[in-house]
């Protein structure tokens, strides 16, 4: 192609394609304004059994595995717990808005160290 053309098709269409760029990033800071953020999480907790925890021991305290984990599992998802995350991180939601949102699983076949 010759270079005036090449010239003559840019100033022709430069102000359509800058106007559809900037429209575009209008658009989309919009959208993405409106929409309520959703954010995701997930986390493993290991527990700990001390000794008589293990389901073999004679401690005062004794847990199998699947119990010590599923306890575990309980308290994550209790309401003073949740409170006290409402609490630290300032959320604007109700308690039982977070323990809709919170979910807390017991990994079944696990090993407790």
């Amino acid at each position: 192609m010759q270079p005036e053309i090449v010239r003559r098709i840019v100033r022709k269409w430069a102000a359509a394609v800058l106007a559809l760029t900037v429209l575009g990033a209008v658009v989309a800071f919009a959208v993405s304004k409106a929409m309520t953020p959703l954010y995701q999480a997930k986390g493993n907790v290991l527990v700990v059994a001390g000794v008589g925890q293990g389901g073999t021991g004679s401690g005062d305290l004794n847990l199998s595995a699947a119990e010590a984990t599923t306890t575990a599992a309980t308290l994550m998802t209790a309401p003073p717990l949740l409170q006290s995350v409402i609490n630290a991180q300032h959320l604007n939601e109700t308690l039982s808005t977070l323990a809709g949102n919170v979910a807390a699983t017991p990994q079944t076949n696990s090993e407790l160290v």
